[in-house]
């Protein structure tokens, strides 16, 4: 996405942040030159400060990265193209007319960017999974369900091997939709609330335990489609992606991962 007035675009921007879509954002801006002067141009508001729209896109952006100068430039792309596939993130560019044209070091064109995710703390992975096991082994009537993060960090092949291994009821959220092979024998549908399919609705709400994959927690005209069946809620929180253990009468867990 390239664009000259970055704050045009804050309002599609902040939705991508917060349903974690991944959008590379080049902002084209006044030289280096005009900047460092403060010149009254139209990338401020009106009083010189270049950083004002950038700042704005720092809370919406899990890197922000200013190209001014020609031997930083690579390793910064590099940076933000590496944060902007691991988080599922927007990234925001910033690009003065006068770097345009400036060579810049070609070498790590050489070298694939690293797009390997962080490890989790092992501590805190082991606690996940033993808290996944105790209530698995307790429950008698359990379900998958699987929301767009399980798509927008790419662990689809993981969460039908899950599917697979466990023999579990497999639903989807209205977001999630196609995140599950629908000829799967283990699919159910899409669970949305007070807007599934009657059938849908009694099953994942008749359950004694809920494996959330990929929840968005955000509104949207359908409500949360989580809202009926919540209860308390503690948290954890890893690398990526996130993980709900739902005990329906006692317990609300989320983790990362």
């Amino acid at each position: 996405m390239a664009s000259s007035r970055s704050h045009a675009d804050l309002g599609a921007l902040k939705g991508a942040y917060s349903e974690h879509v991944p959008v590379v954002h080049i902002v084209g801006c006044p030289s280096t030159i005009s900047q460092r002067d403060g010149m009254l141009l139209h990338h401020t508001l009106g009083n010189g400060n270049f950083n004002v729209f950038a700042d704005m896109n720092q809370h919406i952006s899990c890197a922000l990265e200013k190209l001014n100068d020609p031997s930083t430039v690579a390793s910064q792309i590099d940076h933000a193209l590496q944060q902007c596939w691991i988080q599922s993130r927007p990234v925001y560019l910033t690009l003065p007319t006068d770097i345009v044209q400036k060579k810049i070091e070609g070498e790590r064109l050489k070298t694939p960017i690293d797009l390997h995710f962080p490890g989790n703390d092992p501590d805190r992975e082991n606690y996940v999974v033993d808290v996944v096991l105790k209530y698995l082994s307790a429950a008698k009537n359990p379900v998958i369900l699987v929301d767009a993060c399980a798509i927008r960090h790419r662990v689809l092949l993981e969460v039908h091997d899950l599917i697979d291994k466990t023999g579990l009821p497999v639903f989807v959220t209205p977001m999630g939709k196609g995140a599950v092979n629908e000829t799967h024998s283990n699919y159910g549908g899409v669970y949305a609330g007070e807007g599934s399919q009657p059938e849908v609705k009694q099953r994942v709400e008749a359950s004694d335990l809920i494996l959330t994959i990929g929840a968005i927690k955000v509104c949207d005209p359908l409500g949360s489609p989580l809202s009926s069946v919540e209860t308390n809620c503690s948290s954890e929180r890893f690398q990526h992606g996130w993980l709900f253990v739902q005990n329906i009468s006692t317990q609300y867990n989320r983790f990362s991962q």
